[in-house]
């Protein structure tokens, strides 16, 4: 009866690493791509012939939407109790 309860410890932290380093993987590559998609965001609006002062904008109203949305988020999640559903969601 013991080996049965080691053999499925075992395979429950195999599982879980296997988790673990699924969803690493997976935000490697979704950071990557946010990084890269960003960092010509600049140059393809000098290319459409926007000022740097409007890529500055852009750029910087695009960070105060994210925190914006993330207090939102944060707080509609702790008055609802719904944080997988608001994590999947964005």
């Amino acid at each position: 009866m013991t080996d049965q309860v080691t053999v499925g410890k075992e395979a429950i932290k195999s599982r879980g690493l296997k988790f673990v380093v699924l969803i690493g993987v997976v935000s490697f590559f979704a950071d990557f791509t946010y990084e890269g998609a960003r960092s010509i965001t600049g140059p393809y609006l000098a290319i459409l012939g926007a000022s740097a002062t409007l890529v500055g904008f852009i750029a910087g109203f695009g960070e105060l939407l994210g925190y914006g949305l993330r207090l939102v988020s944060g707080r509609l999640s702790e008055r609802t109790g719904e944080f997988w559903p608001i994590t999947l969601f964005g």
